[in-house]
């Protein structure tokens, strides 16, 4: 009778784990660039909604319609569901939303609202971002950097 061989040789272990040494080295810096992109896109996706929802209430409001803040202000309807600021820590619980020209990184700010956060007629409104920090840089940006503020003035 012969003996059969059941297992790898040392050398048949190490290819395979050359192998794997190689497919990670390729695919972690892709990942992490696949990672960085989702991050832009994901901000500056949020811009452009909070760009087209202002400019929705405001065009509701020019038509004879009312905006008040329990109802439908700009900044409660972007933020509703629990949206957060792009590469924000969850814990933080940092709004994607906020009504000031200043907000922290991953943020959409929308200046020019009223107090009940509500577009104003004759008041420009501004909607802008704050750069998405974790690993981001301006090159990363569609045309090397961050979209300009988009502006409108509501009638």
């Amino acid at each position: 009778m012969k003996a059969t061989n059941k297992g790898f040789t040392l050398i048949e272990l190490m290819i395979v784990v050359a192998i794997i040494g190689i497919l990670a080295a390729i695919a972690i810096p892709a990942y992490n660039g696949y990672i960085t992109q989702a991050k832009v896109s994901g901000v500056v996706e949020n811009q452009e909604n909070a760009f087209r929802v202002a400019k929705g209430i405001a065009a509701k409001m020019s038509a004879g319609g009312t905006c008040t803040a329990a109802t439908d202000d700009v900044i409660t309807q972007l933020n509703d569901g629990g949206k957060l600021a792009i590469g924000s820590d969850p814990a933080a619980g940092t709004a994607a939303f906020v009504s000031a020209a200043a907000g922290a990184a991953g943020q959409v700010f929308i200046d020019g609202l009223d107090a009940d956060a509500c577009p104003v007629a004759g008041t420009a409104i501004t909607v802008g971002l704050t750069v998405v920090a974790a690993g981001t840089v301006a090159a990363d940006y569609p045309g090397g950097a961050a979209p300009a503020d988009k502006t409108f003035t509501p009638e």
